[in-house]
């Protein structure tokens, strides 16, 4: 269940709900909300608005299965499944009792001239209002991955919760996604949390973007560790011809409170750089990639990296084509791969890889010597087209362990990388540019085959100084 409040969830003037789709239309005079909200059986409903009449129209907490098995997106980044023979057949002012739990919309209007509510805690009170749902299927999921990650770590190491693309919407699955890392977190001890981007699916008003997009991030916040974040395409609220784009600056200030989304953190203990990096912009012809400006900030932060640090680069959007199947180029992607080849690879210093997102899917490839490894999505979805070639696509199940798909990635002072999966999906580690992935753990679908190569004790958090150079961009 998506994590909202009743009495935060807006009310949006001038519409209503079409009662054939479910789906918002003009309607003045009405207000209705953008955001479904969870009630569960037996909940009270309290009408406080004697002015007004209301109407409930319900949602099962059923998915989809367009969203979790093809290339679609719900108009309204709603989740939950509208059942019009299920929803109340008339306007009312009479409190309630729910019948059956699930999602419900609530459309108001004035039965005199006077001002409509904005909020629906204005106008109604819910009582109780969740229930805690049951998450045992997903304890010996968690128990396995704090094993392995006790197993595997060694002094020194650092510990990342890596995830992606989890395109939150009303009737998601966050809520399972944040316990399973709350619980993992509460063994384990993390260093920080990273996300690649596609919080949301930026196809709703922007205000509304902002606030499903802020849940992520606050429950991000919530495990008390840093938060480090790529900003994804999605993410600047473009998509499906939005009208409420987001600049690269508005997305850097209210994603990372700060006027870009470049940056370095250096991890002095490790020897570690880390170099964030923009990936997209809908204001240029090739949408996808790096302008000319960041790739000559990348070239400063590979030169004054100090010696014998390890670099590792992050973004959203890949820097190959090859691993791309959106666009035929990214812009100065092999630019920006010849640079980090050259530079940083420089005297002492090591260029441990490329970590990206994007795809939904799972890849390793090796570009200009540079190894690029792409993680599959926090969303639930297993759709196999739209993929690149040499992905990996795991099938997905709601209410069973591969409904989740994160990694805990170690990264030691010996340059190896582990990446243990939780959810769908099979452990995979690098050291010295070799790429391996455990044999006996998930299946994956699709475009599987091995991507194109071109030659080439218990974790307590290490507690080490993260530092974070501003550099301008």
């Amino acid at each position: 269940m998506s994590g909202q409040r009743f009495d935060d969830i807006a009310l949006c003037p001038g519409r209503t709900v079409d009662p054939d789709s479910g789906l918002l239309k003009d309607c003045p005079g009405c207000a209705a909300d953008l955001e479904p909200f969870f009630l569960g059986q037996g909940a009270s409903f309290k009408w406080r608005s004697p002015s007004l009449e209301y109407r409930l129209f319900y949602y099962s907490p059923e998915i989809d299965e367009r969203i979790l098995h093809a290339y679609w997106y719900q108009p309204e980044s709603v989740w939950a499944s509208y059942v019009a023979d299920a929803s109340g057949p008339e306007w009312s002012t009479s409190d309630c009792i729910i019948e059956k739990s699930g999602y419900y919309r609530m459309a108001v209007r004035s039965r005199c001239e006077g001002e409509l509510p904005k909020n629906c805690g204005e106008a109604a009170e819910v009582v109780p209002e969740r229930t805690e749902p049951d998450m045992t299927w997903m304890t010996p999921e968690i128990g396995d991955t704090v094993r392995k990650i006790r197993e595997r770590t060694r002094e020194g190491d650092l510990l990342f919760f890596l995830l992606s693309d989890t395109h939150y919407g009303a009737g998601c699955r966050w809520d399972d996604t944040l316990y399973s890392l709350k619980k993992t977190a509460e063994e384990t001890a993390p260093d920080g949390v990273i996300h690649l981007g596609d919080l949301t699916d930026g196809i709703t008003p922007l205000f509304q973007t902002l606030r499903y997009a802020d849940r992520v991030i606050g429950g991000l916040r919530s495990l008390g560790v840093p938060v480090h974040l790529c900003i994804g395409n999605h993410d600047m609220n473009y998509f499906r011809g939005n009208p409420e784009v987001m600049t690269e600056e508005q997305c850097a200030v209210h994603y990372l409170g700060r006027r870009s989304g470049c940056r370095v953190l250096d991890f002095p203990d490790q020897r570690l750089r880390t170099i964030f990096l923009d990936s997209f912009s809908p204001f240029r012809k090739e949408r996808y990639g790096f302008s000319a400006r960041e790739v000559l900030w990348l070239c400063g932060r590979l030169l004054d990296a100090p010696d014998g640090f390890r670099i590792l680069v992050l973004s959203h959007v890949t820097p190959a084509a090859e691993m791309h199947v959106w666009s035929r180029r990214i812009l100065n992607g092999d630019v920006a791969l010849r640079l980090l080849k050259i530079l940083g690879n420089r005297g002492s210093r090591r260029v441990l890889g490329w970590i990206c997102g994007h795809n939904h899917a799972d890849q390793f490839l090796k570009k200009h010597s540079v190894p690029i490894v792409a993680v599959g999505c926090g969303k639930p979805e297993d759709f196999t087209d739209h993929k690149p070639y040499g992905s990996v696509t795991y099938p997905r199940e709601i209410g069973t362990a591969s409904q989740e798909l994160w990694d805990a990635l170690l990264i030691g002072r010996d340059g190896r990388m582990e990446f243990i999966r939780c959810g769908a999906g099979r452990d995979r580690r690098l050291q010295d540019g070799e790429w391996q992935e455990d044999a006996d753990e998930g299946t994956g679908s699709g475009n599987a085959q091995k991507a194109p190569d071109d030659g080439a004790g218990a974790s307590q958090g290490s507690g080490q100084d993260m530092q974070e150079k501003r550099y301008p961009v």
